[in-house]
């Protein structure tokens, strides 16, 4: 027994230097792992040493076997560790479609044919490889399931199966050729192997990741008049209110403000949608989600999050690329994956998904609901992405960068900064929402240093802004006199103000003179005619009811520009459909399918929305109401939209995030 304590102590480092390898090779960064999820690793590799060690004894008390070195144990218990990830995958291509127990009914199949791999391989292999065997099958399973994880959007695609086969066949014939060619020359062999395998990978390349495809280069006249970069951060569920509320009374927050400024800070911007994907398709295309058609179909609420963006609207990342700019995006929410049709346009386009997404054991172990799921990578690794893209940003060239960075979304984590008085006292949702925007600020701030030492700052063109808030318990919706709404916390069901009011701060290129406080209606869609005024780019412009913000924007604001009248709010997730009217002083809120009055809110001496003033001020309902209808009437439908397929990897991500 004491020949085995190596096998059970390292069998699962060695898996996780495997995992990780592979990713860093296919993704190009290792991918970021608490400590808690290590010790899944080396737990779970312990106790399935003890379990391969007792069933060789078995085996070997019923067929008088050897007893087996230490060092073909490694091989065998770190095969067996990837059972359950090789399950999974076999669940993916013989039977796709979401649960978990699926995978338990491809186990016991799927142990029997790594054992018998295994076995066929030490025979093939000869005495003095027989590690190799194991590993080999391990080194396998690791290559295969990255390469198709990272490099490939779907497992049923033609060239995943290839890969799969592939695999197999390059791990085979590296086994082989160690009888042949002696112990070094053949673990040689397999690392080649591999390597060919990851080539392969990388030049069938990664779906949706390259999706502009190489931007024409400016002429030698455009190089000496070269348009400011773009530099557009969003952050998501982030609400106005406590955004606010953390800049001006946290350490974090004066620390942001003083690293952003002089900037204008609009403290009445609307969302065009409460939830990510219609709100940043308003974004990227400048039109309504009712025009662009990235919003809940009826016919397939199954996939609701899930309609494409017609790839007749052209996105802004396509119009500025068209026009000399290269084109990145870093984004943190799965649910802007590229299927989505956001990602068109972008020359480099990479979802960061965390490692219970994208290291093999840890996903099986979370699709067996052994493992909480961690589906996006918090700020600091954004931060770290952010450096190494960098590092390859062409400075001859105009940048347009997307950061999406995730961290207010739920779920909340803890973190390590100091309490601030009277956060003890807020209760325990509100307490960690505050802490994570605290967070983000403080990694935020890092991140523009990183983009002023490589001189992607001052002459930029910079826009904060986020895709919808979020509704917490405190706000009290549902109790006695208020509105009540299906949800207490979260987003995507209501057009109240805690999920349509979001922060938007904008650097014009060199800055304001000094900070400015902008209190004007303003709308996600105006962001696409601001960027083009700023950037000086003749973007078509396309839709009605925009304002650019630009005369907001000057070294002296201008006084005599009619602002934005009114807002629509649109494209529920869940619940009843929903569309709002928002103007300044009002808010008229419309269920049209439910035969449910109007409610209305007087905003100036109502902020929170708590008096329904529909019943008594029904002739202002009404004339909201006929506003809503003309506007909405108005607007054109998109194109025909599709819906595509998603491959189980995404689906399990937004099943996390609750959009499924």
């Amino acid at each position: 027994m004491r020949s085995a304590v190596p096998a059970v102590g390292l069998s699962g480092w060695i898996v996780l230097f495997f995992d990780q390898a592979a990713a860093r090779w296919t993704l190009g960064y290792w991918v970021p792992t608490a400590w808690r999820f290590v010790a899944v690793y080396v737990l779970s590799g312990a106790a399935i040493a003890l379990l391969v060690i007792f069933s060789r004894r078995i085996w070997e008390r019923k067929w008088k076997g050897h007893r087996p070195s230490p060092t073909r144990l490694w091989g065998w218990t770190v095969a067996a560790i990837y059972t359950a990830a090789l399950a999974e995958r076999a669940q993916h291509v013989l039977w796709p479609g979401p649960g978990g127990t699926k995978v338990l009914w491809f186990l016991p199949p799927m142990i029997v044919v790594v054992a018998a791999a295994v076995w066929v391989l030490e025979r093939i292999a000869g005495q003095e490889q027989k590690i190799l065997a194991g590993f080999g099958v391990a080194v396998a399973a690791a290559t295969g399931l990255a390469i198709n994880r990272n490099l490939v959007a779907s497992p049923l695609e033609p060239k995943a199966l290839v890969l799969d086969a592939a695999v197999v066949l390059t791990v085979t014939a590296s086994v082989v050729a160690c009888r042949w060619m002696g112990r070094l020359r053949g673990a040689a062999a397999t690392a080649l192997g591999i390597v060919l395998m990851l080539g392969i990978g990388t030049m069938l390349g990664p779906t949706g990741e390259r999706t502009g495809g190489p931007a024409s280069a400016p002429s030698s006249d455009s190089q000496e008049r070269r348009p400011p970069d773009l530099l557009l951060i969003m952050i998501d569920t982030l609400r106005q209110d406590v955004f606010q509320s953390v800049v001006e009374s946290t350490p974090e927050g004066r620390a942001f403000r003083e690293a952003f400024d002089p900037a204008a800070w609009f403290s009445n911007a609307i969302a065009a949608a409460p939830w990510t994907a219609p709100s940043m398709g308003s974004i990227m295309t400048g039109l309504y989600p009712r025009e662009h058609g990235l919003i809940k179909p009826s016919a397939r609420k199954d996939l609701s999050a899930f309609t494409r963006l017609p790839d007749e609207i052209p996105t802004l990342a396509e119009k500025l690329g068209r026009r000399g700019y290269q084109t990145s995006a870093i984004v943190a929410n799965p649910i802007l994956h590229p299927q989505s049709g956001l990602s068109r346009g972008f020359d480099r386009y990479e979802v960061l998904a965390g490692p219970t997404v994208k290291l093999p054991l840890l996903t099986a172990l979370t699709r067996l609901g052994l493992l909480k799921r961690e589906f996006y990578q918090q700020a600091r690794w954004v931060k770290s992405r952010l450096r190494l893209e960098l590092g390859q940003v062409d400075r001859d060239r105009p940048l347009f960068l997307w950061l999406h960075i995730m961290d207010p979304h739920d779920p909340l984590y803890a973190n390590d900064l100091p309490e601030l008085p009277g956060e003890s006292e807020l209760p325990e949702v509100d307490r960690l929402y505050r802490r994570e925007v605290r967070y983000t600020l403080a990694e935020l701030t890092d991140m523009l240093d990183l983009l002023k030492a490589e001189s992607l700052w001052q002459e930029s063109a910079v826009v904060l802004a986020s895709d919808h808030g979020e509704m917490l318990p405190s706000d009290g919706r549902g109790e006695a006199g208020r509105p009540r709404v299906r949800k207490v916390h979260g987003h995507g069901h209501a057009l109240y103000d805690e999920l349509a009011k979001i922060p938007l701060v904008i650097r014009p290129p060199g800055g304001l003179p000094s900070p400015r406080q902008v209190d004007v209606l303003t709308h996600h869609t105006d962001l696409h005619d601001t960027l083009a005024d700023l950037l000086g780019s003749d973007l078509r412009r396309i839709g009605r009811d925009r304002v650019s913000l630009k005369p907001w924007l000057e070294p002296e604001p201008a006084t005599d520009v009619l602002p934005r009248q009114m807002a629509l709010i649109e494209a529920t997730h869940s619940g009843p459909e929903q569309r709002a009217l928002r103007t300044s002083r009002w808010k008229l809120i419309e269920k049209p399918m439910m035969k449910v009055p109007p409610e209305l809110y007087e905003l100036t001496v109502d902020p929170l929305e708590q008096e329904n003033l529909a019943p008594s001020r029904r002739e202002q309902a009404a004339d909201l109401s006929r506003r809503l209808k003309e506007l909405w009437f108005s607007l054109e439908d998109p194109p025909i939209t599709t819906t595509p397929e998603l491959d189980d990897e995404t689906r399990r991500q937004l099943e996390a995030l609750g959009y499924l």
